[in-house]
């Protein structure tokens, strides 16, 4: 009884180490800030870092116009590099090119003993040939005078076997088209229905409360932007308006100017942020259970295993034809 109970009490312990390690995963914040500039005369540069596990877990990466770079680290100690430099590439190219290059060369002598070998072969059966040469000529005299007898029976049945397969093949295209508009009809009618309205409702609502966590919390700084056409730039200027306020971006912090004179981009802008792999999950779960969702979903998996039932009932007819 004592064994069985220490037994046990590794296991509560495991059990008890392996949810708390997943605790600390989800509640663990991804935690991001960085730098974006961008001007016809300086280029495109933009610098970022993550931290996660409370800086345990270390990612920066910088992108500009002369290339990208970045790397992991954990505990301070650098594990990957995100990004490959010219001389790694350099480095890949060369090893790539003489395993090809041995690869070649193993080609190449299989090849020739296949050639010797094919050699042989050919003048085994040449001698072969010479001396099965009278029979085979009395026997072909022979073969000759039935199969005149059996040619038009030939072009016959061919004929019938090509127009069976035009006649199957045109059954089997027709068939797939009724099936194909039966369900584009039945999946209209899925889509259109209030149950499907309020799941895309759901779907819009939960995009946006992800992207809510997961874009910058505090966003500073200033953009300058132009398109070719005036009304373009408008529809911009309109868009940035429901945007401030949906984002929760502060006016003060971060200033949008529009040109509707010229084409141009130029941004300066500090970005900081976090979020939660739990939230995050706890979100994608109260979407996962709600009513129309679940109703939906259950109607696609019920769809699904018709439709594997079907291909599986005339997959057995076509073999008991067979």
């Amino acid at each position: 009884m004592g064994v069985v109970l220490f037994i046990l009490k590794i296991i509560g312990i495991i059990l008890l180490v392996i949810l708390g390690i997943i605790v600390i995963l989800l509640i663990s914040p991804f935690m991001y800030k960085g730098r974006l500039q961008m001007t016809e005369e300086s280029g495109f540069e933009m610098k970022a870092r993550i931290h996660y596990l409370f800086g345990i877990i270390f990612v920066g990466f910088s992108v500009d116009d002369n290339g990208t770079d970045g790397a992991v680290r954990i505990f301070g100690i650098k594990i990957m590099s995100l990004f490959k430099s010219d001389d790694e590439k350099s480095e890949d190219k060369d090893k790539k090119k003489e395993e090809e290059d041995a690869d070649k060369k193993d080609k190449e002598s299989d090849e020739k003993d296949e050639e010797t070998d094919e050699i042989g072969e050919e003048l085994f059966e040449l001698i072969e040939e010479s001396e099965n040469s009278t029979e085979e000529d009395s026997e072909e005299n022979q073969k000759k005078s039935k199969s005149k007898g059996n040619i038009f029976d030939r072009i016959r049945d061919r004929i019938v076997s090509t127009l069976e397969k035009i006649r199957d093949a045109l059954k089997k295209g027709i068939d797939s088209i009724t099936e194909t508009k039966k369900n584009i009809t039945e999946l209209r009618r899925v889509f259109r229905s209030a149950t499907s309205k309020r799941a895309m409702k759901a779907l819009k609502k939960l995009i946006v409360k992800l992207l809510k966590d997961i874009l910058p919390r505090h966003l500073e700084g200033s953009v300058e932007f132009g398109f070719d056409e005036p009304h373009v730039t408008g529809q911009a200027v309109a868009g940035l308006a429901m945007a401030y306020p949906a984002l929760g971006i502060d006016r003060k912090r971060f200033q949008a100017y529009p040109n509707f004179v010229e084409k141009k981009l130029d941004a300066d802008c500090m970005f900081k942020g976090h979020f939660f792999l739990g939230h995050m999950l706890l979100l994608v779960i109260r979407f996962l259970l709600n009513r129309d969702v679940m109703k939906l979903i259950r109607y696609f998996m019920k769809k699904s295993k018709k439709d594997k039932e079907k291909y599986k009932d005339k997959k057995d007819n076509k073999e008991a034809k067979k």
